[in-house]
C-alpha cells in the first residue's frame, strides 16, 4: 500500500520506500524496484542513491557476484568517507574473491601437496580475515530472513 503512494519520480522518497522495503525483508521486492533504475545511478552512486546502491551492491553480495559489487562500494566509499561499513564491504568482496581465485586454482592446475598445503593456508588467513570483517556488522540485512516477498504487505 505504502508503494501507491510513492512517487518514484521523487529520488529521495523513492530511496526511502526501496531502503523501507529491503531492511522490513522484502529483498525481491526492494531488488525489482532497483532494477527498474538507471544502472548509473546504482554503479556510479551519488546522493540521494548512495543507499540504495549500498542496498545493490550488498544484493550482488549476497548473490555471490563480488566483482560487481566491490566497485559500487568503493565508489559509495569515495563518494562518503565516513561510510566504513563501504570500506569494510570492499574488503569482504576482495577477500571472497580471493578465495574462490585460490579454490579455483586448486582445482585447475593439481598443484603438488606442499603447495595445495600452502594454498589452503592462505585460504584459512582469508577466512579468519573475513570473519572479522563480518563481525562489524557492515551488510544491511544478514542471509536468512531476506526472502518476503509478499507484496500485498508492502
Amino acid at each position: 500500500m505504502a508503494g501507491q503512494f510513492i512517487h518514484d519520480s521523487d529520488p529521495y522518497e523513492f530511496s526511502l520506500f526501496v531502503q523501507a522495503l529491503y531492511q522490513s525483508g522484502y529483498t525481491l521486492l526492494a531488488k525489482e524496484k532497483l532494477l527498474k533504475l538507471t544502472p548509473s545511478l546504482l554503479r556510479e552512486p551519488h546522493p540521494p542513491y548512495l543507499e540504495l546502491a549500498f542496498i545493490w551492491a550488498d544484493i550482488c553480495y549476497e548473490e555471490k557476484r563480488f566483482s560487481e559489487a566491490a566497485p559500487i562500494l568503493e565508489a559509495i566509499a569515495e563518494q562518503n568517507p565516513d561510510f566504513a561499513a563501504a570500506r569494510f564491504g570492499t574488503a569482504a568482496c576482495h577477500l571472497r574473491q580471493a578465495i574462490t581465485h585460490l579454490e579455483r586454482r586448486v582445482e585447475l592446475y593439481h598443484p603438488s601437496q606442499a603447495e595445495e598445503e600452502k594454498i589452503a593456508k592462505y585460504i584459512e588467513d582469508c577466512h579468519h580475515m573475513l570473519e572479522l570483517v563480518q563481525e562489524s556488522g557492515w551488510r544491511t540485512r544478514c542471509s536468512g530472513a531476506r526472502t518476503q516477498t509478499n507484496r500485498s504487505s508492502a
